[in-house]
């Protein structure tokens, strides 16, 4: 209990936002090519500085998988294209909500395991890696899924 008492209220305010993004998601919406970038590039910034790093391999091929899965996901859905306005109407899903929520739990487990126990933190390290590279992939594939699509359709 003290975990969740002694975690800043601005945490909370980031889970508030994700399941009101994540419940939107539940129904179909239009969305701008701008912000059809968005979410993939603002997951992959998060993690820009291993790119440097001796293991920017293992995020790599986490971002490669999981694209790769987000890319099969949907390239049967149907989509609308509507080049006039630069949007896609995409299906509702409830895989986003499902995934943010993924997120949450993954960051706020291990961002206190860096701050309670640094040593098991570097343990599981390796797995932080893997799983935020698969995750923001998974957003990647998709959103190139829809994005080729668009860039294809003739409307």
């Amino acid at each position: 209990m003290d975990i969740i008492t002694h975690t800043p209220a601005w945490v909370w305010a980031i889970l508030i936002y994700l399941l009101f993004v994540g419940y939107q998601a539940l129904k179909p919406r239009t969305i701008s090519l701008y912000r059809l970038i968005l979410l993939p590039i603002a997951l992959i910034a998060l993690k820009f500085k291993f790119f440097t790093s001796p293991d920017a391999w293992i995020y790599i091929v986490g971002i490669l998988s999981g694209a790769f899965a987000g890319y099969l996901k949907v390239r049967n859905s149907k989509i609308q294209v509507f080049k006039d306005k630069k949007e896609i109407l995409i299906p509702g899903s409830s895989s986003l909500i499902v995934i943010l929520v993924g997120i949450f739990v993954m960051k706020y487990f291990f961002g206190f395991l860096q701050v309670t126990d640094p040593v098991a933190y570097i343990k599981y390290y390796t797995w932080e890696l893997v799983m935020s590279g698969i995750l923001s992939g998974y957003f990647s594939g998709q959103r190139l899924n829809y994005l080729y699509r668009y860039i294809k359709s003739d409307s």
